[in-house]
Formats: C-alpha cells, sequence, structure tokens
C-alpha cells in the first residue's frame, strides 16, 4: 500500500509530463504499482487507503515500556512480568513486534543486548 505523500508525488510528477517508469524509479517504488494508482487517478475512483486500527497493547503502552526498561529490552522477561502483574498473556512475537521502535529510544548502547561471535580454537 503507498501512503498518501507518495500518492500526492505520483499525481505532481505526472502531472509534470513524467512516465511511470521515471516516477517509479525516483520513488522506489514498482513500475506496476505507479501504473495502477496513475490508472486510478485518472479514472476518478475515490483511491481508498488503509487506516492503522488500534493494537490491542495500545491501552497498557505506558506500564509495557515502564516495564521493557525494568527488563532491560529483554521481551520473554516482559511477557513474564505482564503475565504476572497485569494478568495479560500476550505472544512473545506480538510483544517484540509492540516494543520494537524503543529499542533505540529507550535503552542505552550499553543496555542493549548485542550479539558477539566467540573464535573456538581449531582441534
Amino acid at each position: 500500500m503507498v501512503r498518501t505523500e507518495a500518492l500526492k508525488y505520483i499525481q505532481l510528477l505526472h502531472e509534470r509530463g513524467e512516465g511511470s517508469l521515471k516516477i517509479s524509479k525516483r520513488l522506489g517504488l514498482s513500475r506496476n504499482t505507479v501504473r495502477k494508482y496513475l490508472a486510478l487517478l485518472d479514472s476518478g475512483q475515490p483511491i481508498v487507503l488503509r487506516v492503522q486500527r488500534a493494537r490491542a497493547l495500545d491501552p497498557y503502552e505506558e506500564v509495557i515500556k515502564r516495564l521493557f526498561v525494568d527488563c532491560r529490552g529483554h521481551c520473554p522477561n516482559l511477557q513474564r512480568r505482564l503475565k504476572e502483574q497485569l494478568g495479560l498473556a500476550v505472544q512473545l512475537r506480538t510483544l517484540q513486534k509492540f516494543c520494537q521502535p524503543w529499542r533505540k529510544t529507550v535503552l542505552t548502547p550499553q543496555e542493549r543486548v548485542v550479539r558477539y561471535e566467540v573464535n573456538l580454537p581449531d582441534r
């Protein structure tokens, strides 16, 4: 799905005489996507873009953010605490996706979990 800004930019470039190939290269979209939206714009049909719906964890956002910092970004620990304190059963992957925007902003570089490799001696 294309965002509203990109859709307006497609229309603007098309009005300036740009072709679908140039528009697609400039915006980093597929040529077929640009052609589809140009056809919809020319036909006069309204383009309905999806509205982001509310997530089930949105009411608990502040609590989850506080616990996320307390757990130093470890979602399995956060999942356990949510179950104990709030009685909230959440899938681990759902919790990881929900906490993703906070990983770089809330945690300092020292608190982030960093993967490292260990060189094993030859046998």
